[in-house]
This record gives C-alpha cells, structure tokens and sequence, in this order.
C-alpha cells in the first residue's frame, strides 16, 4: 500500500515536471520512508496520550530521533515490521519509566545514560545496506552521534544532580539512549547476517 502511494506521489511530481524520470526510484523510497517515519510518530503519539504519557513520549520521540538519525542501526523490512520494532521498544521504555521505584531513578538514569554513551561512542554510527555512507558521511555522522549522546549525557546528569523535578526528563532520554543502542546492537548483527 505504502508503495503504491509512493509512487503514485512520484507520479504525480513527474507529470508536473518536479523531478527527472531517472530519479523515479529514489522518490518512491524516499517518500516512503517521510510515509514510515510519520505513521510510527503518530501511532507512538496517539500510544503516548492513551497511556497518558504524552509530555514522556514527546520527550521520547524527539529525543530519539534525533539521535537515530545519526547513529543507524536495525531497519525492519517491512513498514509492519518497522511500526512494531519501534512500538516494542517505545512500550518498553515507558513500562521500565512507569514501574521504577522513585528512590531508584535518579541512580539507574546516570548509570544507563554513562553505559549507553559509551556503547554509542564505540559502535555509532552502523550503516545499514540499504543506505551506505558516502564521502565523508560516516565520520561527520560518527562526530554527530557523539556530540548529540554527549549532550544528553550532560542533561541527564544535571537534572539527577540539580534539578529532581524534572527527572522524567532524565530517565526518559536514558530510555532513548537505550534504545537506540539496542538499535545499533540489532543492526550490527542483522546487517552481518544479510551479507552472506
């Protein structure tokens, strides 16, 4: 489905003289990509205010992406395959953001968050074979990664440190750190299993 209206899209674009016939095929995947990427925002969003976490999943949704952008990773093949990889890992999230014990929270954010940062620093970016890296792609998305996972190191630890109101702030974001280092993880292996 998602196809068909990608290229239906594309179609249109052509017929209005947008874009060149050669460029066809990179239209179709990039418009369904922009597709994928909205349909998983909102259906965590909607997931977000049914669960009454919509200020956590704001926080979780901007936060991830902006760090996945940067760090690649796992990419499901299928548009259903991607929705429930990114609902999985949302859900758990908040499920481990909602049952931990206040008194545990600020200690468990600083060390996930110090944990996640070193794994990010080591490992990001993963390219994935669909989408590799050109000219000196991996280097400034490597620099990237490690400014953005440094960042919310910092942010993290100053509001544990200075301001505990905010704390959902700082477990939520170490949730986006974990997640997208479990993203990387799977990327890594599932990327290496495609190879051969």
């Amino acid at each position: 489905m998602m196809q068909r209206i990608s290229g239906k899209l594309t179609d249109y674009l052509l017929a209005k003289n947008i874009i060149m016939p050669d460029d066809r095929e990179i239209y179709i995947y990039g418009i369904m990509a922009l597709i994928s990427t909205v349909v998983n925002f909102f259906v965590i969003l909607f997931l977000g205010i049914f669960l009454g976490l919509f200020y956590e999943t704001l926080v979780y949704l901007f936060g991830f992406a902006l760090l996945r952008s940067y760090c690649g990773g796992y990419h499901a093949r299928t548009q259903i395959g991607c929705v429930f990889s990114s609902v999985t890992m949302y859900l758990f999230s908040m499920a481990v953001y909602h049952y931990l014990p206040m008194e545990y929270r600020r200690m468990f954010s600083m060390i996930l968050t110090a944990a996640c940062f070193v794994f990010i620093y080591a490992i990001a970016p993963v390219e994935h074979k669909n989408r590799p890296f050109e000219g000196d792609e991996y280097r400034k998305f490597r620099m990237a990664a490690r400014i953005i996972a440094l960042v919310y190191v910092l942010i993290v630890y100053s509001i544990s440190i200075f301001v505990y109101q905010l704390i959902m702030a700082a477990i939520v974001l170490s949730l986006v750190m974990l997640s997208v280092s479990i993203g990387l993880a799977l990327g890594i292996v599932f990327n290496e299993r495609s190879e051969y």
